[in-house]
């Protein structure tokens, strides 16, 4: 005879439940809405301070520098 498991197919405990599969769609979503939201409000997010070539700018080509 061989050494062969007969438990019968369903009986093996499942690598993934329902609250695992629910708790990580839940956080993918709330994620996915999280990087869009920031997306879209990013602009408005900003103070302006950045140091580029604009006229808000408090480096020595903005128009504080001046």
């Amino acid at each position: 005879m061989s050494d062969v498991d007969l438990r019968q197919q369903g009986s093996a405990p499942g690598t993934f439940r329902g609250l695992t599969i629910a708790l990580m769609l839940l956080l993918g979503i709330v994620g996915f809405s999280g990087v869009l939201l920031l997306g879209a409000y990013a602009p408005d997010l900003q103070s302006g301070r950045n140091g580029g070539t604009h006229a808000l700018s408090n480096s020595a080509v903005g128009f504080s520098g001046l």
